[in-house]
């Protein structure tokens, strides 16, 4: 799901890994095995505001969806 859009996919662990995830001394190759893409059913994708390309924004707003098209009450502006 996220290919389209990037490159790189963050690791989304299965809660039952965390702890194999978390142990400093888990061998290297069974870590590797954990890397790979989440279940596109566990994704959600959506439009995004340009509230998120600022740094100085660090909250949840970041990620709500975003709709530019203006209210249908919206007035118009000349």
């Amino acid at each position: 799901m996220l290919k389209p859009l990037h490159e790189r996919m963050p690791v989304i662990l299965d809660e039952t890994n965390w702890d194999l995830w978390l142990d400093p001394a888990a061998p290297l190759p069974v870590l590797e095995g954990l890397l790979k893409p989440a279940p596109d059913a566990l994704l959600e994708a959506h439009p995004v505001g340009p509230r998120v390309n600022n740094v100085r924004n660090d909250d949840e707003a970041c990620a709500a969806p975003f709709d530019d098209a203006p209210p249908d009450d919206a007035p118009t502006l000349f």
